[in-house]
């Protein structure tokens, strides 16, 4: 395999903050007017493009981050329930459960946590759950159950005139 030049090796570094080809290229000291083309030419060679492959194979085994573990993720926030999350008493007064009191990986669904003052005195503690309905889309389109199709078509009139019919369906 053709070893990279020093450049080259910094590009591939550049590449792997971002996967911004153009700004990476720029980072790496190429001509920034240029970068983008610059940054298509070198992707498109094969060492330099199995030298970035290799390097984010790597950072996944140096960081254990796996499909498995973002679909893993992604599962723990489409599936939330709020009765892990919140007691209801007799009263209907609802109290939000103790992170020791929610099933296992519970809180990961959680995007943030806010305390503020209730009306009555007191505090008020909210929180702010993750978007359930994007990740039901990432899983559904990641188990091929939504398939989004671009349909084209067109025609030409006597007169020269192009028309295009685009039509999204999922």
């Amino acid at each position: 395999m053709t070893e990279l030049t020093p450049r080259q090796a910094r590009f591939v570094q550049e590449y792997l903050i971002d996967l911004n080809g153009k700004e990476a290229a720029t980072r790496a000291g190429y001509v920034a007017k240029s970068a983008a083309i610059k940054a298509s030419k070198l992707l498109a060679r094969p060492h330099v493009r199995a030298a970035v492959q290799a390097a984010i194979e790597e950072r996944k085994r140096v960081t254990s981050i796996t499909a498995e573990r973002v679909l893993d993720e992604i599962a723990v926030i489409a599936f939330a329930d709020i009765k892990d999350y919140v007691v209801i008493d007799g009263e209907g007064n609802v109290k939000p459960k103790r992170f020791g009191n929610m099933p296992a990986g519970a809180s990961r669904a959680i995007c943030s946590v806010g305390e503020g003052s209730a009306k009555g005195g007191g505090v008020l503690l909210s929180f702010k759950m993750h978007d359930k309905m994007k990740a039901l889309d990432m899983l559904a389109k990641h188990l091929g159950i939504c398939k989004e199709q671009l349909e084209l078509g067109g025609k030409v009139s006597t007169d020269g005139v192009l028309t295009i019919k685009v039509v999204k369906t999922t």
